[in-house]
C-alpha cells in the first residue's frame, strides 16, 4: 500500500514539474511546436510579410517598352524614335556596272579572269543576307525593341527606367506580338519598335515583378 502512495506522490510531483517549466504562451505570431512545425510556422510568415511588402509596393507603370539591352540608356536617346528602314537601295557607285557585271559575263583584273558561272555562284552567297529583315533585326541604336531583344524594359513618362522580371519579359513579347507595328517587325517587314504599355506589380529598386502588362496607354 505504501509503494502505491509513494508512486501517486511522485507522478503529482513530476506533473507539477513540467506545469511550471512550461511555457504559458508565446508570443502572438511565434513559432511553437515541434522544429518541424516551427520551420513551417517560419515560412508561413515570411510569405504572409512578403505578401504585405508586395502589397504595399504594388505600382501601376505607364511609359515605353524598349530593349533592355540597350547599350545607349541615355534619356535622351531612349526618347528617340526607332530607326527606319531605308525605303530604297543605296545608291550605286558609277563605276558600280564595271565591278558587279551581269552573270552571263566574265571579268578580268591583273591577268585573272572569272568566267559568268563563277560569278553567279559567289553572288547568291553573298545576297543571301541581303533579304528582307536583315536591318531591323540588328540592334537598334535608339534602344527600339528588334528581333535581336532577349530583354525588355520600360521607360516610364517621368523618365525612370525599369528592367523587367523573366515573367515580365514574357509579357512583354506577348505585348508586342500582340501590335500591327510588332509583328511587321518580327516578320521582317518594320523597323523596330517602342510600343506605349502599361505595367502593373510590384518594384523592387530598379525592377519589376510584372503581374500584367498590356500594349497601349
Amino acid at each position: 500500500m505504501k509503494f502505491h502512495h509513494f508512486a501517486a506522490a511522485g507522478a503529482i510531483a513530476v506533473a507539477c514539474v513540467f506545469a511550471q517549466t512550461a511555457p504559458s504562451g508565446s508570443p502572438p505570431g511565434s513559432p511553437a511546436g515541434t522544429p518541424a512545425q516551427q520551420e513551417t510556422q517560419k515560412s508561413a510568415l515570411a510569405r504572409r510579410d512578403n505578401d504585405l511588402n508586395v502589397a504595399v509596393g504594388s505600382v501601376t507603370v505607364h511609359g515605353i517598352l524598349i530593349d533592355g539591352g540597350c547599350r545607349d540608356p541615355q534619356l535622351a536617346n531612349l526618347r528617340q524614335p526607332p530607326e527606319t528602314l531605308p525605303e530604297e537601295a543605296p545608291a550605286q557607285p558609277p563605276d558600280a556596272l564595271q565591278n558587279n557585271p551581269p552573270p552571263t559575263g566574265a571579268v578580268s583584273a591583273k591577268g585573272i579572269s572569272v568566267t559568268g558561272a563563277t560569278i553567279q555562284a559567289e553572288r547568291a552567297g553573298v545576297m543571301e543576307t541581303h533579304v528582307s529583315g536583315m536591318y531591323e533585326r540588328q540592334d537598334d541604336p535608339t534602344c527600339a525593341i528588334t528581333g535581336s531583344t532577349t530583354s525588355f524594359a520600360v521607360l516610364t513618362d517621368n523618365g525612370r527606367l525599369l528592367d523587367l522580371d523573366q515573367g515580365g519579359n514574357t509579357l512583354a513579347m506577348i505585348a508586342v506580338q500582340s501590335t500591327s507595328g510588332g509583328r511587321a517587325m518580327l516578320n521582317g517587314q518594320g523597323p523596330g519598335v517602342k510600343p506605349r504599355v502599361v505595367v502593373k506589380g510590384a518594384l523592387r529598386a530598379d525592377r519589376l515583378i510584372v503581374r500584367d502588362l498590356t500594349a497601349g496607354s
